[in-house]
């Protein structure tokens, strides 16, 4: 018997009596207990969808809003874990991110409030490997604005604080998650603003708050693999975090010229009237 099924047998103890009773009476029909397991399996499928399958995005709803704050949620979702199969990566539940903390309710108003905020499930720990691996198969979906050659470019100075810069800010709730060999991967769940350049714009990064290098890599996925423009075509994103000489921070961009994305860095004093943040919401 599968997993799946003792599950079932366990979740409806009515439903398996009465099959399991009319499989006694008729135990000389030899499809009768394939048939018992398929009305079980096809149970279990129903509560999934009607039940488990929203409970953990029914807490991001807010009254009035007919789902769509939940729907929207639960889509962001589905597409980070189909960038994550790309990796074999696994995404926490929704439910794991209220039960460490993240205020599903404050981010359902703030996404409520605000159409340009994007709620993003983003994995710390994956290092620049791991990215450069997202963005190449990224790449090699259907109709990709990305380049084949090089569709993710870290300078050498980004590439050499990855594990910095990829540190999950303090007081930010992050779930962990295990990873190949004896790393952690740990998520965090924000809302970030999506325009096509930053929220606030002219200023340095002295002022934040900044979205990690994780959340803004993976909200430019989510945009590019459903078709979506790439962000900061016209404009740079500060990141959260400072080089380990303290005086240089980096930046996002999408080069549309080279079809890629790239994370540079600027001094931390830098600032122009297209480079800004987009400040976290969570």
């Amino acid at each position: 018997m599968s997993d799946e099924l003792q599950l079932a047998r366990l979740l409806f103890p009515a439903l398996v009596s009465e099959l399991d009773d009319a499989f006694a009476v008729h135990a000389t029909e030899p499809t009768l207990a394939d048939t018992a397991d398929a009305a079980i399996a096809a149970a279990v499928q129903q509560f999934h969808d009607t039940e488990l399958g929203r409970t953990g995005f029914d807490a991001f709803e807010v009254p009035g809003r007919n789902g769509d704050i939940s729907t929207k949620v639960a889509v962001a979702f589905d597409e980070v874990r189909r960038i994550m199969t790309w990796i074999g990566g696994d995404v926490p539940e929704p439910e794991a991110f209220v039960a460490a903390g993240v205020d599903a309710g404050k981010l359902g108003t703030a996404l409520a409030g605000n159409s340009d905020l994007a709620i993003v499930p983003a994995p710390h720990g994956i290092g620049a490997e791991g990215w450069r691996s997202l963005f190449r198969a990224a790449a090699r979906q259907p109709g990709s604005q990305l380049s084949l050659a090089d569709p993710l470019v870290l300078a050498e100075e980004i590439a050499l604080s990855f594990p910095v810069l990829d540190e999950v800010p303090e007081g930010v709730v992050r779930v962990p998650i295990d990873a190949a060999g004896e790393s952690k991967v740990y998520w965090t769940l924000r809302a970030i603003p999506s325009g096509a350049a930053p929220a606030v714009l002219g200023l340095s990064h002295l002022h934040g708050p900044h979205l990690t290098i994780a959340e803004m890599l993976m909200l430019q996925l989510m945009r590019l693999t459903r078709g979506a423009d790439p962000l900061d075509a016209r404009s740079f994103t500060w990141l959260d975090g400072v080089l380990t000489d303290g005086r240089f921070a980096a930046r996002h961009v999408f080069d549309a010229g080279e079809r890629n994305v790239r994370v540079t860095s600027r001094e931390v004093g830098n600032q122009g009237p297209h480079l800004g943040a987009r400040p976290p919401v969570g």
